[in-house]
């Protein structure tokens, strides 16, 4: 390696990383931090691919589709087949119809082409949505199960649509030969793989294992893996689809969270330099010169896709409020997408203009999801009607009922244990979000702050025969004890505390009734182990 080649290696690193710090701050995926560092590569040094950072790439998309493998269980596809399989598949068979018939008749795209790219806008980012999922806590809601279903049916939709871009792309034999021969192969392929997989990986992660070496683990995982990819390319198929079913073989083994903890980083790395590469493909003379087309192609794939998710999941018996946060949630084009336009552009399906105006395109959506994604709530308090004064005037009529403060997982447990016993009450709730996924449920839950001595009338707390304050930040939990304390001074006041030093806060305020939860699990645990001990 020349010395300015490592100057530019150097370079593009700590650019990575400091954009990447920065974008974090802002919470914004360091997905898009890659992809502009690869478009300021590509600007400052002229970079326009290479062989072996594409080659990289490619790994990382493998190793992306063999972790998607391990995710796929046939026991999670039973719980998840009304998301994955009814929704998920319905979301791309339309999606894909509607965008392929719209590029054909209305645009003017070649039957061919519109139907490959049809099915390519179809899909949105895994990764971006996993991440934003996980870092918001998500990931229960109804709307990240739904999206997680659909991305799922997405990700398994991506083999078939390379395939179809191969077919579509090959004019020397007709579409019933294509068809017959491209069945055989991926049968052929799957075959060999599946015996691979469930009899030679099996025998040799054993003895690997005995060894107890994480190196050699992680040797025989790569070695895997690629073995896999190889045997696909063997039998014409994409490289893909070989690491996801040997990652569904191993899915069922006991090596399957080993192999996922041990992969994750290199997995990360090897899609930080994916990405890389794709920013490195995009041409900013190009950008600049059509950047309204690809806004307004940008805001009209969202669009459309954010309409028809969000239909279908209106058509599944969802909410209005979870059907919109799952469509604008999936609005963007996916990171596959970069694979399949890459890919139909070398085997000459479309030109380079369009394959540069398309991978803008996907790349602009990836960029907005983010920033949409923190307006995700608001939005769709547009489409929720509050239930806040039907409950109110529900509960007019109650005596000697509870109160709950916060509908936290602590204040579910409560709220749930007292419908079970059949008692009687009302709670109330700050985060908007909360109290509509509780309406939802049918629980009594209404917004409002529970530190203004008008929603503590509302809630009726003189006549409630005890107040629990479920919330666990601190600063709130002692300013509601003590405005409670202070107004009702005769109330039952239940609280829950998380260590000896809120304990004692907590009991200055006035407050008798406490829970001390260290304590409580600390009990708890000791009881169990004594239990096991008796048994023993």
């Amino acid at each position: 390696m020349h010395e300015n080649q490592l100057f530019i290696v150097s370079f593009i690193i700590f650019f990575a990383i400091i954009l990447n710090l920065f974008l974090k701050r802002i919470g914004i995926s360091t997905i898009i931090g890659y992809i502009i560092t690869g478009v300021a590569a590509r600007q400052f040094f002229g970079l326009t691919g290479s062989e072996e950072l594409t080659a990289i790439a490619e790994f990382g998309v493998v190793f992306l589709m063999f972790m998607i493998g391990l995710e796929f269980s046939l026991e999670k596809l039973s719980s998840m087949k009304k998301e994955v399989l009814g929704l998920g598949g319905l979301q791309v068979l339309v999606s894909g119809l509607i965008f392929g018939f719209i590029l054909h008749h209305l645009l003017d795209f070649d039957k061919k082409i519109a139907v490959a790219l049809g099915f390519t806008l179809a899909l949105s980012s895994t990764t971006i949505i996993l991440k934003i999922l996980q870092e918001t806590g998500k990931m229960g809601r109804n709307h990240g199960r739904n999206s997680i279903g659909i991305l799922l049916m997405q990700d398994i939709a991506v083999v078939p649509i390379l395939i179809l871009v191969t077919i579509l792309a090959d004019t020397s034999q007709d579409l019933g030969t294509l068809l017959w021969h491209t069945g055989l192969n991926s049968i052929g392929g799957m075959i060999a793989i599946y015996f691979f997989g469930k009899y030679g990986v099996s025998y040799f992660l054993k003895h690997v294992t005995g060894a107890k070496s994480n190196e050699l683990f992680m040797m025989a995982v790569l070695l895997i893996v690629i073995t896999s990819a190889a045997i696909a390319h063997f039998f014409h198929v994409p490289y893909s689809l070989g690491a996801f079913i040997a990652g569904i073989i191993i899915s069922e083994s006991a090596y399957k969270h080993q192999i996922e903890a041990d992969l994750i980083p290199f997995r990360d790395l090897l899609l930080g330099v994916f990405f890389l590469s794709i920013g490195i493909l995009i041409d900013v003379h190009f950008l600049i010169k059509n950047i309204l087309l690809i806004a307004l192609m940008t805001i009209g794939i969202m669009a459309a896709k954010t309409v028809i998710i969000f239909y279908l999941s209106k058509m599944f018996r969802y909410s209005s409020r979870t059907a919109i946060k799952t469509a604008l949630l999936l609005s963007q084009i996916g990171e596959f997408s970069f694979v399949i336009f890459a890919y139909a552009k070398s085997i000459s399906l479309i030109s380079e203009e369009l394959a540069q105006t398309f991978i803008a395109v996907a790349a602009l959506s990836m960029i907005i999801t983010p920033f949409l994604a923190k307006y995700l709530a608001e939005i769709s308090y547009r489409f929720t009607k509050s239930k806040d004064s039907d409950i109110i005037e529900r509960s007019s009529a109650y005596k000697n009922h509870v109160v709950v403060i916060g509908f936290g997982n602590t204040g579910k447990a409560v709220i749930r244990n007292l419908t079970n016993n059949g008692f009687e009450y009302i709670a109330v709730e700050n985060q908007r979000d909360l109290v509509y996924d509780a309406q939802a449920r049918g629980h009594n839950v209404i917004f409002g702050n529970a530190m203004q001595k008008n929603m503590l009338e509302t809630l009726k707390v003189k006549e409630a025969s005890a107040v629990v304050v479920t919330t666990d930040k601190e600063e709130e939990l002692l300013t509601i004890c003590e405005v409670i304390r202070f107004n009702y001074p005769k109330v039952n006041l239940v609280a829950r505390t998380k260590n000896d030093r809120e304990y004692r806060l907590i009991k200055a305020a006035g407050v008798d009734l406490l829970v001390d939860e260290s304590e409580e699990v600390g009990k708890k645990l000791v009881e169990m182990a004594l239990m096991c001990k008796i048994h023993k």
